[in-house]
């Protein structure tokens, strides 16, 4: 009976422990970041948060994708979903901050920036094989895309954006592509 009651006692005493910590000296972001645990650790290992309260930057970053890229896409936009709802639908603390979340494998970086709240105006930049049909459907409100290495059948896929104001698809535009990308976006500028 006294084994029983040492081990509840040291199980108590370190899950205390535990919640010290998380409650003591974890800051605000820390805490919105791991309350997202259920969503992001299917797909990702959190890395850090960095608040820069100068700027009211938020920047949250993961590594270690789990799975193949189309694993690693589906990710994307769950974890965006859920880092918006901790940090804009949840508090009004931030409301003022712009969050910036960087997913990170093999040194290749996926990058939502200008997150803010009530906006879906952000902008996506990969330096991995990212397909433009993917972006444009999970962020079709995007202001910027910078793929520096696209993958897309078509350069209608654009068409899936609603209000493109700058684009970069790794290498120069054809003629063509041009026309049609103006035709659907005027104002896009074209790098």
């Amino acid at each position: 009976m006294k084994k029983v009651k040492l081990i509840i006692t040291i199980c108590l005493s370190v899950i205390l422990i535990v919640l010290l910590y998380f409650v003591l000296f974890l800051d605000d972001a820390e805490k919105r970041v791991y309350s997202c645990r259920s969503v992001y650790s299917q797909y990702a290992k959190y890395s850090y948060v960095e608040k820069n309260d100068e700027e009211k930057l938020i920047t949250i970053a993961f590594d270690e994708w789990k799975g193949g890229s189309e694993k690693q896409f589906s990710a994307i936009k769950p974890i965006y979903e859920a880092m918006v709802e901790a940090f804009f639908d949840k508090t009004d603390d931030y409301n003022d901050y712009t969050l910036e979340i960087i997913l990170v494998k093999h040194g290749s970086n996926f990058v939502i920036g200008n997150i803010k709240k009530n906006s879906d105006r952000v902008t996506i930049m990969s330096n991995f094989a990212t397909e433009l049909d993917y972006v444009a459907e999970a962020f079709p409100n995007a202001s910027s895309v910078s793929l520096y290495i696209p993958v897309f059948d078509s350069i209608s896929e654009v068409d899936k954006f609603n209000d493109l104001e700058y684009l970069y698809l790794g290498n120069e535009f054809t003629v063509e592509e041009r026309e049609y990308i103006f035709s659907k976006f005027p104002n896009c500028e074209l790098k």
